[in-house]
């Protein structure tokens, strides 16, 4: 005995399916790490950039290297 879907609960979770895999896959290219911006003397340094002994943090705060 076999049993077949329906072709509108299939229809329907096609749907469903490519709805959650859109979302998913926009998730993974929408999402990028946050870069803080740091000041300094009145000028910008991004994360990563060193002044001095110092360097700028993911969170804006200056740390000594």
């Amino acid at each position: 005995m076999t049993t077949k879907a329906f072709p509108h609960v299939r229809a329907i979770y096609l749907q469903i399916f490519a709805s959650l895999f859109t979302a998913i896959i926009t998730q993974l290219f929408i999402a990028a790490p946050a870069q803080a911006i740091c000041e300094y003397q009145g000028q910008i340094y991004e994360t990563g950039e060193t002044v001095g002994p110092y360097v700028c943090m993911p969170d804006g705060s200056w740390q000594p290297q």
